[in-house]
């Protein structure tokens, strides 16, 4: 369909607000979230117009997504809490950035490439995110803070993407370039300050995942190398050390939660609580010591069925597993021409799994920055596969 010349425009101008989230997303969410909500009225508009909107039904990530929300709304408007779940319904509309993406990609497919300066520009905030961390850190410690407690949870994620975006161009992009390398390397030492565990586990697991679909053996021996060399670091050991505390109830560990808390409330409420509706006393109700404040339930299978039941867990799963197949079989095709496709998909793989991962053991889903990180890989999954009959485009 021919999009009139005003309304390609709007998709210009669409497409520089996804442009400036992606970089805004690892350094502000007060930038990020606005931008993301102001790109998905501008698309509901322009799309409206141009009779496009419909595009959004041949996704096939459509069905779950459409599936999730409805069940999360009707969950929550019955739930144990609706008033706070509705506060939190804007988060449910942020899944409509997968077909922002996906349709400002098409429409603007004429060798803008936007996909490859999406991710570009997603790993330069990360990049910058970096530089700020390898002087706070340090600058912490000298303070007399402990290295393991200058972290947080939501930041070595996007490390890890954009870790999982850079090793796949070093694979299949240029290598001779510099600045991936550069920018490898300030992500990598990002991720290790950060001193998260699970994350650490979720990028060896996504990279090694990878290196087994693209048979790519040499990147399997690397990463066993660099974890060997990662284990040389004192504070690496230390901190891996400490895992033991996760299997003490008295700590109020993750152990704690899966067997104490979520099989009480999964019985008191087997119809789901509602859409964020979970606070810390429901927790501390059912364990001897819960961390304060803490609201969570450390696990994305657990947070699901909780707050929106059996049958919205079976459509998260239903999304989340049609979105990693997407990206395998992505991953999977040939690199015959060499185009972006290949390492953009090759690296939203691994970033998606690695993010999989990492939510067997954070609740990272519930996270309205890792949310929008997901929103992120999955337009760009929905876009490489609605255009996967163009092999000459990366967007």
């Amino acid at each position: 369909m021919d999009i009139p010349q005003e309304d390609t425009r709007h998709y210009s101008a669409l497409y520089h607000l996804l442009t400036a989230m992606a970089f805004c997303l690892p350094l502000s969410i007060a930038l990020a979230e606005p931008l993301a909500f102001l790109c998905i009225l501008l698309w509901i508009v322009v799309a409206a117009r141009t009779k496009r909107l419909r595009s959004a039904l041949h996704s096939p990530l459509f069905g779950p997504v459409a599936a999730f929300v409805l069940i999360a709304v009707v969950v929550s408007l019955f739930g144990v809490r609706p008033a706070q779940s509705i506060r939190k319904f804007h988060r449910l509309a942020l899944p409509l950035m997968i077909f922002v993406i996906a349709e400002v990609a098409d429409a603007k497919r004429e060798g803008t490439g936007v996909l490859p300066r999406l991710v570009i520009a997603f790993i330069t905030g990360t990049v910058l995110l970096g530089v700020y961390d390898l002087v706070r850190v340090p600058i912490q410690v000298w303070q007399g803070r402990s290295w393991f407690d200058t972290g947080n949870m939501r930041d070595p994620q996007f490390y890890l993407v954009a870790l999982g975006f850079l090793c796949a161009y070093v694979l299949f992009g240029d290598r001779r370039r510099r600045a991936p390398w550069m920018a490898l390397f300030i992500a990598l030492a990002g991720l290790i300050l950060h001193f998260k565990r699970g994350v650490w586990f979720s990028f060896l697991l996504g990279i090694s995942g990878l290196a087994v679909v693209v048979r790519k053996w040499k990147l399997v021996a690397l990463v066993v190398l660099c974890a060997g060399l990662i284990l040389l670091i004192p504070q690496v050991r230390e901190r891996i050390g400490q895992i033991n505390d996760e299997f003490r109830l008295g700590q109020g560990g993750r152990v704690a939660i899966w067997t104490r808390v979520v099989p009480a409330l999964l019985s008191q409420h087997p119809l789901g609580m509602g859409f964020c509706a979970i606070r810390h006393e429901d927790l501390a109700a059912y364990a001897p010591y819960i961390q304060p404040k803490l609201s969570h339930l450390h696990n994305n299978l657990f947070q699901v069925v909780v707050e929106t039941g059996w049958p919205g867990l079976a459509a998260w799963l239903a999304w989340m597993s049609t979105t990693w197949m997407l990206l395998l079989l992505l991953s999977r095709e040939p690199d015959d021409p060499p185009s972006p496709r290949k390492w953009i998909a090759c690296g939203a793989f691994s970033a998606f799994t690695g993010l999989m991962v990492n939510g067997l053991v954070e609740s990272n889903f519930s996270d309205t920055e890792i949310l929008m990180l997901l929103c992120l890989l999955m337009g760009i999954t929905s876009a490489l596969w609605t255009s996967r009959t163009t092999p000459d485009s990366a967007s």
